[in-house]
């Protein structure tokens, strides 16, 4: 699953990042709301945690960027959940972010398992009234269905237990079917830290992926395209 960290405080969002990384997560970025409108244009995020005071458009109240990226991500129909983490500990703070479209409000300083325990509720409410989408916590392609919030997989009636990062790996090759995705990609996507070209890191979990996906049925999903990378797909996509 997919998060999008926007707050100035860089220790903090450091934090934020390793914390979440750690909890099996791959996380995006940046200090300021304009930035934040861009990767959130870019890219689908399933949570989006977002400061109030922090940069912003000069015309839009510069000091309260958090506020105005909130209206404007709500305005572009943008469905992520979006839990506030700020300072901001007034009562008409809370219900401006409210009326704004946020989803939840957590005031600094909080505890980041509260953090992680609210996320899970939330994302699982969604999952239970929601049906199977491209902001689902369940994917499906052919017979293989992942619970990203139970982080395990289900083939043929078959569940496959999984690693954090064989999770990760296989939930970004899905959300992107029928797509080849290079080594370095996957790897930047899921990773977020610094890494060496030449690493085999995708490789061996790829390989263990297909171990247990793969390899007692006739139908493989993961498919290597020869100088390119990988992809998964049912069949129906030509390799």
């Amino acid at each position: 699953m997919r998060i999008l960290i926007v707050e100035d405080d860089k220790a903090f969002r450091g934090n934020l990042r390793s914390f979440l990384t750690l909890e099996g997560f791959a996380v995006d970025e940046t200090d300021n709301a304009k930035k934040g409108a861009q990767l959130a244009a870019e890219n689908i995020y399933d949570v989006i945690l977002l400061d109030i005071m922090m940069p912003g458009p000069e015309m839009m109240n510069p000091g309260r960027g958090g506020e105005w990226l909130l209206r404007s991500l709500r305005q572009a129909r943008n469905n992520a959940l979006i839990i506030m983490i700020t300072g901001q500990a007034e009562d008409d703070d809370k219900l401006s972010a409210y009326a704004g479209g946020a989803d939840d409000y957590l005031v600094k300083p909080f505890k980041l398992e509260e953090l992680m325990a609210k996320i899970r509720a939330w994302l699982k409410r969604r999952h239970d009234f929601l049906s199977s989408d491209v902001s689902s916590t369940v994917l499906v392609v052919g017979d293989l269905r992942l619970n990203l919030l139970r982080r395990s997989a289900i083939r043929a009636g078959r569940e496959i237990p999984l690693t954090i990062k064989e999770c990760a790996i296989l939930e970004y090759l899905m959300r992107s079917k029928g797509q080849i995705k290079s080594q370095t990609t996957i790897l930047q996507h899921v990773s977020n830290v610094d890494f060496d070209g030449m690493s085999n890191t995708v490789e061996f979990h790829i390989k263990n992926l297909r171990e247990k996906i793969d390899k007692d049925f006739s139908v493989k999903l993961i498919k290597t395209i020869r100088g390119s990378g990988y992809m998964i797909d049912d069949g129906s996509a030509p390799t």
